[in-house]
């Protein structure tokens, strides 16, 4: 199905498809030791193909994210208005 044919409770399924893509291959990413100074991973581990494919699959999952919230926000600006309405969260 073309995205731009997609209803509104289509997309919103699409939408956490897509965001649960991100937390996955993130959770993946995540998961590499990070030894460096400053609790980032060494040079050592973002040299080899595992974690340079594990990232690569991060971004991707994230642009697609990114670019899917762009045009998702645009063309159901009302009905996400109607729902945080509906819906409003409330702070603790």
């Amino acid at each position: 199905m073309n995205i731009h044919d997609m209803s509104f409770i289509d997309a919103k399924a699409y939408r956490d498809r897509l965001s649960e893509e991100v937390s996955r291959t993130g959770g993946v990413v995540s998961a590499f030791p990070r030894t460096g100074p400053m609790g980032l991973v060494s040079d050592e581990i973002r040299a080899s193909a595992e974690y340079n494919r594990a990232k690569s699959e991060f971004n991707v999952a994230f642009a697609n994210l990114r670019n899917f919230n762009a045009y998702f926000t645009k063309k159901f600006k009302l009905q996400l208005r109607n729902e945080r309405r509906t819906f409003p969260v409330k702070a603790e």
